[in-house]
């Protein structure tokens, strides 16, 4: 996969700063995840897509992670930021603590891609969660890889 380096969004987060967000949303980010954020914090790439449910989507950026959204233009593409008003939808169970639908890049149509969670003891999967289709407490997500390591080396 191919990125446009000047779209990186700056600061990249650090070690710390990624336990802060993991503590906040109560999930441990996978390695792979955590090592292409602190280089590609919100980068965009060049002619990448997802294949999944019978059609190709294609990945208009990344979602980038930020300390702080005061002060920088980038601040809507923050994961935080994007999922906050739409919290209920990213959780199977009222019961669950934390979110269990992570998304990670803003794909062309409106849906994203994501790390879900469901299964605790397991890394989490790469899925599309369709943003249109998903209710609260009803995450509408459709498998694309294994885990972020086997989806950043099949492009």
């Amino acid at each position: 996969m191919n990125f446009d380096l000047n779209s990186i969004v700056l600061p990249c987060p650090t070690d710390e700063i990624l336990k802060k967000k993991e503590g906040n949303w109560c999930l441990t980010l996978p390695s792979a995840y955590k090592e292409f954020i602190k280089k590609m914090n919100g980068v965009k790439p060049v002619d990448a897509s997802v294949y999944y449910n019978f059609h190709t989507e294609g990945i208009s950026r990344f979602l980038c992670i930020l300390d702080s959204i005061e002060d920088n233009e980038e601040s809507w593409f923050d994961i935080s930021v994007v999922f906050s008003p739409m919290i209920g939808r990213m959780v199977y169970s009222e019961d669950t603590y934390g979110i269990d639908v992570l998304p990670i890049a803003q794909l062309d149509y409106g849906n994203y891609l994501a790390l879900d969670y469901k299964v605790k003891d397991q890394e989490p999967q790469v899925v599309v969660w369709d943003l249109d289709t998903s209710r609260e407490f009803d995450p509408v997500t459709y498998f694309v890889y294994e885990n972020f390591k086997n989806f950043l080396d099949s492009n």
